[in-house]
């Protein structure tokens, strides 16, 4: 049987050359914003982000992606004769995110990236709400507080328990990525189309690879699959073919 990891191939010689330095620098700042929200608002995860080193420097998207980066430093540099934290907050998402910007391929972008940066900025939003309801809140108001981050809570809790729901199987998880981006990478349609071949839907792999041979064509890992599924079929010529 042929099975294709979701990571292999994702970062090929013909991706460092069609992104450029500048685009992988735009990239990398509008991806400090990104997983920033991510992190605060987790709202609409996905597998696999589409990347974003399309746009340049100079677009709109680029511009405020810099101001804002920009104004979040300026920001925490003013503030720190005042308070230390929220520099050392900023400075350490910063350099802990730092190894993972700049890539390119099928994994640029990934939530499990943010999982050491979000300690800090996720320990200021509790320090933020421990002092603004020991200090600041009349005791009438701290019921409201409560009760809002319950229902905050068990929000996140239901959106999570679902989430986790499309890691099911491989054509579950395929499926909720092309739902989320119908316009998905040959990544995705390649992963289904193994996962259709390892349990016998030959032809829904067969759709799912020639759609992923359309949007990469010079993709090796299709046509490899591709093959073991027209041998599995009988079409030993356009196994050949393939292979």
């Amino acid at each position: 049987t042929v099975w294709i990891h979701p990571l292999r191939g994702g970062l090929q010689a013909e991706d460092m050359e069609i992104f450029s330095p500048q685009a992988r620098v735009f990239a990398a700042v509008r991806l400090y914003l990104f997983y920033l929200m991510k992190i605060t608002l987790p709202f609409n995860p996905a597998p696999i982000y589409p990347p974003l080193l399309r746009s340049g420097l100079f677009s709109f998207e680029g511009i405020g992606a810099f101001i804002g980066v920009a104004g979040l430093i300026l920001f925490s540099i003013w503030l720190l004769k005042r308070s230390k934290m929220l520099f050392a907050v900023w400075f350490y998402y910063l350099a802990t995110l730092l190894p993972v910007m700049g890539q390119v391929g099928a994994q640029s972008m990934a939530s499990r990236y943010t999982y050491l940066p979000s300690l800090g900025p996720l320990l200021l939003i509790g320090i933020g709400a421990a002092t603004l309801f020991e200090r600041h809140l009349r005791k009438e108001h701290r019921f409201i507080l409560i009760t809002a981050l319950l229902l905050l809570i068990s929000m996140f809790v239901i959106k999570t328990t679902r989430h986790i729901g499309i890691w099911k199987d491989p054509i579950t998880l395929w499926s909720h990525e092309i739902k989320r981006f119908p316009a998905s990478r040959h990544e995705v349609y390649r992963n289904r189309g193994a996962a259709y071949y390892k349990l016998g839907y030959y032809q829904h792999a067969i759709e799912d690879l020639n759609k992923a041979a359309r949007f990469k064509p010079q993709g090796p890992g299709v046509y490899t699959i591709r093959g073991s599924v027209y041998e599995e079929l009988g079409n030993y010529g356009q196994a050949i073919n393939d292979y």
